[in-house]
């Protein structure tokens, strides 16, 4: 299987853009915080594996200037069309690798990366540390399974067990080493090289890791119904690999995104119209270029 299923001609950029979750603007002020609070300036942005330009475009709130990175072409159009007005001289996307990063040396302020990281080399750190200014913040973060929260439904820890293993056990032939960094809540993920006087202390940061407790706040969630979350499933990458390698199945009861949803309305006795929220275990890593 192809790594880099984005960028393959079958994959809908539009449908990535529509139907990926937005990160809580929490995030973005956590981030913030800790750039502005070692002296971080407010510049240049780089956002690695920018797909179709989610995070690219919240970042340009508050950074001068914000270039986006992605592999995928298709990626990058699609982002460039849909650049509102508002943003437009404020954002640039080109087509680029983490690992050979397409700017100047010394001129980035922060590198982000949204959901991106683990598809990226251990290498890609020195191209890091030579577009980074001195001062300047690598921040990475990731969602992971999605779950139901516990005010969603008196069942929600029932769904959320019986969902997650049939969605496993279908996807698991599809599910590439990438994908189980992510679901890791990124504890896999190579940190920069230590000793070497380039990169100071890192600060990983992990919310809702085990999905709904009790008593602990959910970091970022959202509110959707039965056919945004199977349009939000069909954007994963095993997912979509699952759809290519069986094409007559896709939309029918052997489709694993149907099955869960019907699992969902037996549980639950949900129509296809009925809003939910939806949690997502994050976990976020940043560390300073000294």
């Amino acid at each position: 299987m192809a790594e880099n299923s984005f960028a393959d001609p079958n994959f809908s950029a539009e449908k990535y853009k529509a139907h990926r979750p937005k990160y809580p603007e929490r995030l973005y002020n956590d981030i913030l915080a800790f750039h502005d609070s070692q002296g971080g300036q407010r510049g240049l942005a780089v956002d690695l594996g920018c797909g179709p330009g989610i995070v690219s475009e919240a970042l340009a709130l508050y950074f001068d200037k914000v270039i986006g990175v992605d592999p995928s072409s298709v990626m990058i159009d699609v982002a460039s069309k849909c650049t509102p007005d508002t943003l437009r001289g404020k954002l640039e996307y080109k087509t680029g690798s983490a690992e050979d990063i397409p700017v100047g040396a010394g001129t980035a302020d922060i590198i982000t990366a949204g959901t991106a990281a683990h598809w990226f080399s251990p290498e890609w750190w020195s191209s890091a540390a030579k577009v980074l200014r001195p001062g300047g913040t690598v921040a990475l973060f990731a969602t992971a399974i999605p779950f139901y929260t516990l005010n969603s439904h008196p069942e929600a820890l029932r769904i959320n067990k019986e969902a997650r293993e049939l969605a496993m056990s279908a996807l698991k032939d599809y599910m590439q080493k990438g994908n189980q960094v992510a679901m890791s809540m990124s504890s896999e993920l190579p940190l920069p090289p230590a000793d070497t006087g380039i990169w100071g202390p890192v600060d990983r940061r992990v919310w809702n890791k085990g999905g709904p407790v009790e008593g602990e706040e959910v970091y970022m969630s959202e509110k959707m119904n039965l056919v945004e979350m199977k349009a939000r499933a069909r954007t994963g990458g095993p997912t979509y690999r699952w759809e290519e390698a069986n094409r007559a199945k896709v939309g029918t009861p052997e489709d694993p995104t149907e099955q869960v949803a019907a699992l969902i309305k037996q549980i639950t006795g949900w129509s296809d119209e009925t809003v939910f929220e939806v949690g997502y275990g994050l976990s976020l890593i940043m560390v300073k270029r000294l």
